[in-house]
C-alpha cells in the first residue's frame, strides 16, 4: 500500500510521533520528506519532524534534507536541522561549523549536542569550538563548546 501526503502528514501530525514505525515505510517516503522538510508558516513543525525522519531512513538522503534545511530562513527549521547532525554517520563538509555559527542560539545550542552526542565534526570543527568557547554571548554554551574540546 502506497503511503500519501495526508497518510504522511497524520503520522508526523502527533505530539509525539512513532519514528521507528514512520521509518519502516522505507525510502518511498523520502521524496514526501523532501517536500515536508520546505514547508514554513503554520507547518514547520511538521518540517522539523520530517528532516528528523529522513535521517532516520536514509543517511544519504538526510544529510542533503539537513544540509538544505540549515540554510532556511525559518530557525525552527535549522534547529531540527542541527538536531539530527546526531543521526548521520557522516556530516557534509562544513555543515557543523555553519550551523554553530549561526545566529540564532536555539541552533547553536542544537548543533553543540549533536555534535557532542555523535562525535561528527569536520576539519573546521575544532576552530569554531574554540571560538565558541571564547566568544559566544551565551555562557552554556560557551562551557559546552570548552567541554567538548577537552574530550577531543
Amino acid at each position: 500500500m502506497a503511503v500519501t501526503a495526508e497518510d504522511l502528514r497524520r503520522m508526523l501530525g502527533a505530539e509525539e510521533p512513532d519514528y521507528r514505525s514512520a521509518a519502516r515505510l522505507g525510502k518511498s517516503i523520502l521524496p514526501l520528506l523532501r517536500d515536508f522538510a520546505r514547508m514554513t508558516g503554520p507547518d514547520v513543525g511538521l518540517a522539523a519532524k520530517a528532516i528528523a525522519l529522513a535521517t532516520i531512513i536514509d543517511n544519504d538522503v538526510g544529510a542533503e534534507i539537513v544540509a538544505e534545511a540549515s540554510t532556511s530562513a525559518e530557525p525552527i527549521i535549522r534547529v531540527a536541522a542541527a538536531s539530527s547532525l546526531g543521526n548521520l554517520r557522516q556530516v557534509p563538509p562544513g555543515l557543523a561549523a555553519r550551523l554553530l555559527a549561526d545566529a540564532d542560539v536555539g541552533v547553536r545550542k542544537s548543533t553543540l549536542r549533536s555534535v557532542a552526542r555523535s562525535g561528527a565534526g569536520d576539519p573546521q570543527l575544532a576552530a569554531q569550538l574554540r571560538k565558541i568557547a571564547a566568544t559566544d554571548p551565551q555562557a552554556t554554551l560557551r562551557q559546552a563548546a570548552g567541554e567538548l574540546l577537552a574530550e577531543q
